[in-house]
This record gives structure tokens, sequence and C-alpha cells, in this order.
């Protein structure tokens, strides 16, 4: 059993408040729970600055996470026992993400541990709707890395495979006896 503990900070590092319901009164923003906890507010609007922070018992965890109705649900890792989502709403943060995107006064937050059935099954290992730019806590696809093992894949392939569309490429066995792609389904 992970201990999940889930937070909304603002600017100044205190626990943000809302309203779980519209007639209740303001209260923190703040839940902990045994291997899957959520937190839902009616009442709370994000600011430019606010975090959300994802803190496990256990250190070295894959867990599901949905920090906005924006975000896909994500399976991510977190290296060590907490992570720190900023909520970022400046104007140039704005363009980059959907409209939408940590907006509105309403919000469900939730995460829980992955469990063996899960981080076994078959997914596309790159999607991560929660990347962030910066490493605060939970790993994501080394973009690098990822370019440099796709060059080699490709510097295997005959020159002409190379103008071939990457779902037919999907299918292509390499000399190494991989595929390009054995995460995606055709």
């Amino acid at each position: 059993m992970t201990k999940i503990s889930l937070t909304i900070y603002d600017q100044k590092h205190q626990v943000k408040q809302g309203k779980r319901t519209p007639e209740s009164e303001p209260t923190l923003l703040q839940a902990t729970a045994e291997d899957f906890v959520t937190l839902a507010s009616q009442e709370c609007c994000y600011e430019d600055g606010d975090k959300i922070v994802v803190s496990l018992s256990r250190s070295g965890q894959f867990v599901w996470v949905t920090l906005d109705e924006t975000l896909a649900t994500t399976l991510v890792y977190i290296k060590g026992n907490e992570w720190i989502y900023p909520v970022h709403l400046s104007e140039n943060a704005k363009e980059a993400a959907p409209e939408g995107r940590f907006a509105g006064k309403s919000h469900y937050l939730s995460v829980r541990v992955a469990t063996k059935e899960e981080l076994a099954a078959y997914r596309n290992v790159a999607l991560n709707p929660h990347d962030q730019k910066e490493f605060l806590g939970a790993i994501r696809m080394p973009m690098p890395m990822l370019k440099q093992e796709m060059m080699r894949r490709f510097s295997l392939v005959t020159p002409l495979m190379a103008f071939l569309p990457i779902r037919l490429m999907a299918i292509i066995p390499m000399a190494h006896g991989g595929s390009i792609n054995k995460q995606m389904p055709l």
C-alpha cells in the first residue's frame, strides 16, 4: 500500500482553499488516501504560479494521474517521493496549451498506483500529456534519447524504406530483430 497525498498550493506555497460543493464552506485543497486519491473542487480558480503536488509514502512508483480535464489520464513514474506540477497561466503558456487548460472553477484531480497488469499492458510509452519542460519529480520520455534511438534504427533500414509511411514502417522487421515501433498497434 502506498499513501498518496494530493495538494494544491498557491504562489506563496500556502495550501489553496476551495469549496467542495457550491454550498459548502471553503476548505483546504488537499487529500490523502491509500493507493487512490481524488480531489474535487467546485469553487477554485487557478492562478499563474500555483502548484499541484503529488506526494507518495514510497519512492519509485508508477501512478496514473489526471490533473486537469484537458489532460488525458497518464501513466507517469515518480522517481522520488514527490512530484510538483506547476500551473502555468502566463500568456505564452496559454498559447501553447489547449483552450481551457486549468480554467474555470470546477476541477477534478486523481492519482492512483498502477497495477502490475497495467504496467505489463501494451501502450504507447512516449505518450505523456502531463509532460513538463523541467524535471520536477516525474520521469518523462527523454526526447534527445528517443531521437538518437530512432536515428540508429533508421540507419539499419535501406534508404528506400525511409520514404515509406510510418504505419507501414512499423511492421518492417529491423536487422537487429525488432521493429521500428513495437509499442504502437497498427
